[in-house]
């Protein structure tokens, strides 16, 4: 709506000028706050409406069956195994919950991370236009190299050096920690556990001392303001950047 108007390049008016501006990263920032909010809303959603199939982890069992129209990726997934689709149940909530964390993140690789990680729930679900809303959004969370590769018309980046610099170096461990923390952490919430011996993906989610609903929501009521405490750290850093650049 409104924020459209913000993004939106004003040069359009002026349809005899060639130059090129690039978007301010507060503009932006506005819209990844929004994509922010619709997909950990959306996470959310599932495990507060106390549906039994999602807390149980069994949701996508038939659920590529019974959306309006099943994509084609859709029928292949629905044929997989059930411990496969309890794998999926996981992924979406940590797609949903714990992935919109990195569309704030100063890494770049983490946020074309968060990026795909958004595509492939569209892959097996059609949700009609909201498929649409939700990728352009999340082209917020893209930069112009990165698209550039796309159309044919990356730059030439410089070679890089051997040792690697400091930040480089940090940088790439900050990465892989948070990779590692979201393995963990879904390993933990969902007491997940393998059972070779029938080749299943256990879980013991709802059940003692793994995370109910009531402390579930316990969590989200601790988290909430937190996390608006966060978003308004990061929009005051993206407002002191442009200042910064301005002058």
């Amino acid at each position: 709506g409104f924020q459209a108007v913000l993004v939106a390049p004003l040069r359009l008016l002026k349809w005899r000028s060639t130059a090129w501006r690039p978007h301010d990263s507060v503009t932006f920032w506005l819209v990844r706050w929004l994509l922010f909010r619709l997909m950990f809303a959306s996470g959310v959603v599932k495990l507060t409406s106390r549906c039994p199939t999602w807390w149980g982890l069994t949701a996508l069992t038939y659920h590529y069956e019974t959306q309006c129209i099943p994509t084609p990726a859709a029928w292949f997934a629905h044929q997989l195994p059930v411990w496969f689709q309890k794998f999926s149940v996981v992924a979406t909530y940590v797609i949903e919950i714990a992935i919109p964390l990195l569309f704030f993140a100063p890494i770049r690789r983490l946020r074309l991370f968060a990026f795909y990680s958004q595509v492939l729930i569209i892959l097996t679900g059609n949700y009609n236009f909201f498929n649409m809303l939700t990728i352009v959004l999340a082209f917020s969370l893209l930069d112009e190299e990165h698209v550039g590769r796309w159309l044919g018309r990356s730059k030439r980046r410089h070679a890089s050096t051997w040792p690697p610099s400091l930040r480089s170096f940090l940088s790439t461990l900050l990465e892989l920690s948070t990779y590692g923390l979201l393995l963990y952490w879904s390993v933990q919430s969902f007491g997940l556990e393998i059972n070779w011996e029938k080749r299943l993906l256990d879980s013991k989610v709802g059940i003692p001392p793994y995370p109910t609903y009531h402390e579930f929501t316990t969590w989200l009521r601790a988290v909430t303001l937190p996390l608006v405490g966060l978003g308004f750290l990061s929009l005051s850093w993206e407002i002191l950047l442009a200042l910064y650049r301005w002058v």
